[in-house]
């Protein structure tokens, strides 16, 4: 039983260590948070994964970002692309090399 006894022991100590350890890692999440870093780049230097960060977040108050740009869906386009079409259109309506 004293094995058992000293597991027990090393076990509550560690234990209490790890739980000291999250805390301390959460308290640096919303600070990092805070401060503006990105969630990518915090959760890549965390020991949590993307969802529990976000929860952090939400837990302390850390509003979301507002979604970036959605892709276009076909045949939707965005300026630069319009003038990219307008381009190959008179592209194609000039004489084949050879052709006059």
């Amino acid at each position: 039983m004293t094995k058992l006894d000293q597991a027990t022991t090393r076990y509550r100590e560690t234990e209490t260590a790890h739980d000291s350890s999250r805390a301390a890692a959460v308290e640096a999440v919303v600070e990092a948070l805070k401060a503006g870093e990105r969630p990518t780049d915090v959760t890549a230097r965390s020991p949590f994964t993307a969802a529990y960060v976000r929860r952090i977040a939400r837990d302390n108050g850390i509003e979301p970002a507002k979604p970036g740009p959605k892709a276009l869906g076909k045949g939707k386009h965005v300026p630069a692309a319009a003038a990219l079409d307008e381009l190959r259109a008179k592209v194609a309506e000039l004489p084949a090399s050879g052709e006059e």
